[in-house]
């Protein structure tokens, strides 16, 4: 059993694509996508987390053809959100 300690907003986490499949580089859920700290969330948030505020914390269009963090894919992309037509959700 595995026990997590993370306190990702549910809400938020179920207004995004996939949201609860992300994981790090070494396969370790991070359920808090929109903070620095991915883990257990709270505090700082990350650009991600900013242009999903910005967005009136809604899954858009808009949001999911945004590369909030500067890497040349989407968000859509990146959330496993494509083709396009599925970045309005």
């Amino acid at each position: 059993m595995v026990v997590s300690n993370a306190h990702a907003h549910y809400m938020y986490t179920k207004a995004l694509p996939n949201a609860d499949l992300v994981v790090d580089d070494f396969g370790k859920p991070t359920p808090a996508i929109g903070h620095v700290n991915m883990y257990t969330g709270g505090g700082t948030t990350n650009q991600f987390g900013k242009d999903f505020k910005n967005h009136q914390k809604t899954w858009t269009v808009a949001l999911c053809q945004l590369d909030s963090d500067g890497d040349g894919l989407s968000n859509g992309l990146e959330l496993g959100a494509l083709p396009e037509s599925a970045c309005s959700r």
